[in-house]
């Protein structure tokens, strides 16, 4: 500090403060929200906060300044956030012929109910794309969320699915119950014998759930998990908040009270998320044959979610994943927060991003081997 200057002084301090600012990030992943839930704030800022301190790492590096390595060091210390935010793979093009090398092709995507009730779309047909999406993946594997069965004729039915998929059994559980004929839920679709299926109940006051379905793999069996995580459940008055969050002056009172109610969301949401993962994690440990989770996870890789539900599994996206990998097409949270995951005896030989805007959104897929 002696030798620095007054202006490199200050520019200093503020870097030490975005250091503090960036490992505190890092305990996101660890400290439960349920404990101290401002925390996961940080978690879903890491990426802006990386960027912060390689901007400062950039700068003292310009004027050869030894400064610039307590910016490196806290980086390199949250080498796996990098990894797990971002990816490069080379020669990924290749897909691998699941039929002929004995894999399973998995996709998992969170279908938005089919849109039949998105008044804001003009497109009546989206059901139709979304099923035309996952029939031509021929996958052996589907895992829904925000799934809808419905049998008045608004989208196509599960009886449908079922008679068009290759994957053509179908394990289904539903946390909404409207009527015999509309049912809101998740489902796993499989082309291979499902031999035994167990839910994973969140309690009352949430619309989200968990499920697994058991899966003989030609004689072998493993276990599929489907999870849709506590959802923040903003409506269009929050986000018309968020949007002019920058635009208001600071005594706009309605402005502070939509921000309030904002935060009050998240607080709940954070806070029954981990709750949800624990209860899910407990699950996998306890399982008696390899696993496969996919999911929405309504969180970011900096969460304690993921890090809570991943630390058994190995995340397909970082082994063979490319860029940020984001899955969500919405204002908030913009980064990826859906996942497929697996046990250690798996292998994952490819992994995609559908680019495909019909939901919220993006379905995800991977090629899987059973070792």
């Amino acid at each position: 500090m002696n030798n620095l200057a007054w202006p490199n002084k200050i520019i200093f301090i503020v870097n030490i403060l975005c250091t503090l600012l960036l490992v505190a990030s890092y305990s996101a992943s660890y400290i439960s929200p349920k404990i101290f839930w401002p925390l996961s704030f940080l978690g879903l800022a890491y990426p802006f906060i990386l960027i912060l301190n390689i901007a400062f790492m950039i700068y003292w590096a310009l004027f050869q300044k030894k400064q610039m390595i307590l910016s490196l060091i806290v980086i390199l210390l949250g080498w796996t956030h990098i990894k797990s935010h971002f990816q490069a793979h080379w020669g990924n093009d290749t897909i691998p012929n699941n039929d002929a090398c004995h894999t399973l092709k998995i996709i998992s995507y969170n279908v938005r109910l089919f849109a039949i009730y998105d008044d804001s779309s003009k497109d009546k047909t989206t059901d139709n794309k979304i099923f035309d999406i996952i029939k031509n993946s021929n996958a052996d594997i589907i895992c829904m969320q925000e799934f809808m069965y419905n049998n008045d004729g608004y989208i196509i039915s599960a009886d449908s699915m079922q008679q068009s998929f290759k994957a053509h059994e179908l394990h289904a559980e539903y946390s909404n119950v409207f009527n015999p004929t509309n049912k809101l839920g998740i489902a796993t679709f499989s082309s291979y014998p499902i031999v035994n299926k167990g839910r994973i109940d969140f309690g009352k006051g949430t619309n989200n759930i968990c499920m697994y379905t058991d899966i003989d793999v030609k004689g072998d069996t493993i276990r599929v998990y489907c999870a849709h995580f506590q959802s923040i459940r903003f409506g269009k008055e929050d986000y018309v908040t968020i949007e002019k969050i920058d635009d208001s002056p600071i005594d706009d009172e309605k402005q502070w009270m939509g921000i309030k109610k904002i935060l009050r969301k998240l607080k709940i949401a954070f806070s029954r998320r981990a709750s949800q993962a624990e209860l899910v994690a407990e699950s996998i440990n306890n399982s008696p044959y390899p696993v496969i989770l996919c999911g929405d996870f309504n969180d970011t890789p900096g969460s304690y979610t993921y890090h809570t539900v991943s630390e058994k599994l190995n995340d397909s996206f970082i082994e063979k994943g490319n860029g940020i990998g984001n899955t969500y097409i919405g204002l908030f949270p913009s980064f990826r927060i859906d996942y497929i995951l697996h046990s250690d005896n798996i292998e994952c030989l490819y992994y995609e991003r559908i680019d495909k805007k019909l939901s919220d959104h993006y379905p995800v897929s991977a090629i899987l081997k059973v070792k």
